[in-house]
């Protein structure tokens, strides 16, 4: 509330990956973005340049949002089901 936006406004993405950049050197394909909503989480990481990775694992909380035209045909980097995955996926 405080920047005055919420997700998935890929300015808010945008904001945070410059701040990782400035204080860390960290740059957005390094980093990866763990959501559950394909539209709040997933579409603006990948507009914003990170990896991501779509957490599956809990049916109820999932959200693959198909009624939007904006993730018609995205897809994220990762599809896991254990939060145990992401030893395997992040190098």
């Amino acid at each position: 509330y405080k920047e005055g936006m919420a997700k998935p406004e890929v300015r808010l993405f945008q904001k945070a990956l410059l701040a990782l950049s400035d204080k860390h050197g960290i740059q957005p394909h390094e980093c990866l973005f763990i959501g559950n909503d394909m539209y709040k989480d997933i579409y603006p990481a990948q507009k914003a340049g990170m990896k991501t990775a779509l957490f599956a694992g809990d049916k109820r909380s999932l959200r693959l949002r198909d009624d939007k035209p904006e993730i018609r045909n995205l897809e994220p980097d990762f599809v896991i089901t254990k939060l145990q995955q992401l030893i395997e996926v992040i190098p």
